[in-house]
């Protein structure tokens, strides 16, 4: 019975792309209305009378990426809102519409909009932080560079500023309403190991009238790292014991958090069962050897393994998978000129040799073939056997 062993070496259990989440503005009560956020109103430059502003509500509701922007629910955001009109959802006072009765009589009342303005979060500490990523969800409408929002970063804690991204408008497919979209982009190595950083968004628009609703909202900002990974396998292997155990070795290179270890196994490398739990390290800079044997394996069949790793918070992740195949054994004799040759794809079968009363004359290994001298026998029948206990094969010849 000749079993193929697939070995994995290098495993780790997480990929590289995986994050963590260090900071978060939801700007709906987990981040609590702007509860990391600072400064909602900072004027950059010269302002119109009637500037837009920013402001935190539902009246521009934080949606799916991919839905359309919507009035008033329950998912605050982050948006522009008139000065004159209030807070009306992501939709800003473009200036004097020509036609406008009011602004024909009042031109006071919705002239000179001219915005430039920073909403900017509180400090944030990096300390210990490496490799780190700006995520959120917004929709962006107006006029070309004319109305544009501008997404800012302050190393310092909001004395200096520098352009981070330059926004894309978000698509136009439900008009006059954006789409909301997800953004993510790398901070600079700058942004990291420091107490006081901050992340702005800064709306400036003209006031030609010229614009589409609506033009500046966001939502479910993160800072991410990529995770640490948990668990680091030098080597995941899975060897025959005995006839019908199977013997699981693996060794770590390091353990981050690691509580346990659930072997699994499966006959089909899909469904997977729980056949042994063993304890983790929790945490290790070393290497550690683990190993358990499952038993009384079903015969003539083809198993897969793998590693469940569970952290102490409850996390899990899964190594990739093992596979012992058995196969059906195949032995060739062949007797020609007193010199009996034998070949087996089982590197566990034996020869074992029986004169006709049923005395045992000979006893070797195969070692996948075997070449023996027969003219050292007497001349008669002899019984010749090959295989294992449990698998073999019989034949009469005569030396």
């Amino acid at each position: 019975m000749k079993f193929f062993l697939i070995i994995l070496t290098f495993l780790t259990f997480l990929t590289s792309n995986a994050q963590v989440t260090i900071w978060s503005e939801d700007f709906d009560g987990n981040g609590g209305s702007g509860s990391n956020w600072g400064a909602l109103n900072q004027n950059i430059g010269g302002q119109g009378a009637n500037a837009n502003l920013w402001y935190i509500s539902c009246q521009e509701n934080g949606e799916t990426v991919g839905n359309c922007g919507l009035g008033c629910g329950t998912n605050q955001t982050l948006h522009l809102g008139s000065t004159t009109l209030g807070d009306i959802g992501a939709a800003y006072d473009v200036g004097c519409m020509p036609g406008c009765l009011v602004c024909d009589f009042f031109p006071a009342f919705c002239s000179n909009t001219t915005t430039n303005k920073r909403s900017q979060s509180q400090n944030i500490n990096t300390i210990g932080q490496t490799t780190l990523t700006l995520n959120f969800n917004y929709i962006e409408r107006g006029e070309g560079v004319n109305d544009d929002a501008i997404v800012e970063y302050s190393i310092d804690g909001g004395a200096t500023w520098l352009t981070l991204i330059n926004t894309a408008k978000t698509p136009l497919v439900c008009n006059p309403q954006g789409q909301w979209t997800a953004f993510s982009i790398v901070l600079p190595v700058t942004t990291e190991n420091i107490t006081n950083l901050r992340i702005a968004y800064r709306w400036q628009n003209n006031t030609d009238a010229v614009g589409n609703d609506p033009t500046f909202a966001v939502n479910d900002i993160t800072i991410t790292k990529p995770s640490v990974l948990p668990i680091t396998l030098l080597s995941f292997k899975a060897t025959i014991k005995n006839d019908n155990n199977i013997l699981l070795e693996w060794v770590t290179e390091s353990e981050i958090n690691n509580n346990f270890f659930i072997i699994e196994r499966s006959k089909n490398a899909i469904d997977f069962s729980t056949i042994i739990t063993i304890d983790g390290a929790g945490n290790s800079n070393t290497s550690i050897y683990y190993s358990e044997t499952d038993v009384n394996i079903p015969k003539n069949s083809n198993l897969y393994y793998r590693l469940k790793q569970i952290d102490f918070d409850g996390r899990f992740s899964y190594s990739d998978i093992i596979s012992i195949q058995s196969n059906t054994p195949n032995y060739n004799i062949i007797y020609v000129n007193h010199s009996l040759s034998i070949t087996s794809n089982n590197d566990r079968a034996k020869i074992e040799i029986y004169n006709i009363i049923g005395e045992n004359v000979y006893s070797n290994n195969v070692n996948n073939s075997k070449h023996i001298n027969t003219s050292s026998f007497n001349a008669g029948i002899y019984i010749v056997k090959i295989g294992t206990s449990d698998n073999f094969i019989v034949r009469k010849i005569k030396f």
